[in-house]
């Protein structure tokens, strides 16, 4: 880019899909395929496997070597690439423009991340998380053995402010907390769904 005089109007952006399991704490297996954590991704929503590096570098826009405390998802790339293209992103797109946090603004105010899988889902702010396992689940972490069953709906939840590495589950100290939360994942559902023109989510 520097050789083609390209950089200062190219947007780089380097992030990952998923990191790993390394925690002992966050083994786990597989009932149904026999597998461990270790073998397979997207078993969990710890976040040594869902918080992964986002970097963004537009030289003369976003000032060079700058670390955001700002809380971000993968949905919110596609808005922002957009919004350095003047375009504005489409109202079905649900993520944020980062842009004016980039070129060094104040810290955008904190979003819920939410993500899901087949089996499960995760609603994660600053200072909490919460897990939302499906009856159609099939692993048991470490972590959550004494809460975790089969064939039941069950919930992890973690208190992150002192418990960062996610360690121990308090979803039985703070059923308040498991309750709101677990509200809030059915109702962004229902909105991601309305979006979309679908008929409702599947349980």
């Amino acid at each position: 880019l520097d050789r083609l005089g390209l950089r200062e109007r190219t947007l780089v952006i380097l992030t990952a899909d998923h990191g790993e399991v390394f925690d002992r704490a966050h083994a786990c297996r597989d009932r149904v395929s026999g597998k461990s954590c270790h073998q397979s991704h997207g078993l969990t929503w710890y976040d040594e496997e869902i918080n992964v590096p986002i970097m963004i570098s537009l030289p003369g826009t976003i000032p060079a070597g700058q670390v955001r405390e700002d809380m971000a998802q993968h949905v919110d790339l596609p808005v922002t690439i957009l919004g350095f293209l003047g375009i504005p992103a489409p109202a079905i797109m649900t993520g944020r423009d980062l842009g004016p946090a980039l070129k060094g603004g104040p810290r955008l105010p904190d979003t819920p991340v939410y993500a899901e899988s087949w089996v499960s889902r995760t609603w994660r702010t600053r200072d909490w998380k919460l897990i939302h396992h499906t009856r159609k689940d099939t692993i048991c972490p470490t972590v959550a053995k004494a809460v975790c069953r089969d064939g039941a709906r069950w919930f992890e939840l973690f208190d992150l402010r002192v418990d960062p590495r996610e360690r121990k589950d308090v979803s039985r100290e703070h059923p308040g907390i498991v309750e709101d939360f677990a509200e809030k994942i059915e109702a962004y559902r229902m909105e991601l769904y309305e979006r979309s023109g679908g008929e409702g989510p599947n349980p």
